[in-house]
């Protein structure tokens, strides 16, 4: 299943899960989930975003410090920060 999140953001107090066929709200914290899902290949781009790397297609810069991701199966756009779009470059050779 946890293939199939495309990414995860805060709304609210509450964490929404994104899929390729819709969402789910949940009760845990974006820092939970994280937690949760560490081993695996997922990314906190953002304050509010977690990202599965598997299902980012594309990086558009959409001003200084942010970035937008073009995502699979989805047209939700998750935010990335400049920081850790740098911290991505590093890590993952971009």
């Amino acid at each position: 299943m946890k293939e199939e999140i495309v990414f995860i953001t805060k709304e609210g107090r509450k964490a929404a899960v994104y899929f390729a066929g819709g969402k789910i709200n949940t009760n845990e914290s974006l820092t939970a989930l994280e937690e949760r899902l560490e081993k695996y290949q997922f990314y906190r781009s953002h304050s509010g975003f977690i990202v599965n790397l598997n299902m980012i297609r594309e990086i558009i810069p959409i001003s200084r410090n942010t970035f937008e991701l073009v995502m699979a199966h989805t047209r939700e756009r998750p935010l990335m920060t400049y920081e850790k779009f740098k911290e991505f470059e590093k890590l993952f050779n971009w």
